[in-house]
């Protein structure tokens, strides 16, 4: 009789390049997530930037228009945001015409939960304007952010 012999072909992952795979992926995962979770924050964030851009867009219009700046709780209701739908990410805007350090300040409160916040503080970017002092008269314009991580914000603010 012949004797028969059997030649197995290897299929598939062994167990160690399996484990090096699932490692590759886990270390890929690491980077992936925060960095990905970051940028829906800031996507977020830019719904109130936005909101807030256009009431700065007014405020020039209207400093434009009458040479000063809004004073009275209607002329500052005039320069507020309104869209068709309620924002997903914006629970509020308040226009601060009585500010001690600016001229006008546009507040836009996030909703919670948009972004982290271990201090459970209220969250909110804002857009100040003040008028120049000096020769070639321009609106000087700042933001910032108070509850928010800085690199949540977007660049030049």
């Amino acid at each position: 009789m012949e004797e028969m012999t059997m030649k197995f072909h290897q299929r598939g992952f062994g167990g160690l390049q399996a484990l090096l795979a699932m490692g590759v992926v886990v270390a890929i995962s690491l980077v992936a997530i925060p960095a990905y979770n970051s940028f829906i924050t800031k996507a977020k964030i830019t719904e109130a930037m936005t909101m807030a851009g256009e009431s700065k867009r007014k405020v020039a219009e209207f400093y434009t228009l009458n040479g000063r700046f809004p004073e009275s709780e209607g002329e500052a209701q005039s320069i507020k945001t309104t869209t068709l739908s309620a924002p997903e990410y914006v629970q509020k805007m308040e226009v601060d015409t009585k500010d001690e350090s600016h001229a006008i300040v546009i507040r836009v409160f996030l909703r919670d939960g948009v972004a982290d916040n271990p201090g459970g503080q209220e969250q909110f970017i804002y857009i100040a304007v003040d008028h120049s002092k000096g020769a070639g008269e321009y609106l000087k314009w700042s933001c910032g952010a108070s509850g928010l991580d800085a690199e949540m914000m977007p660049e030049g603010c």
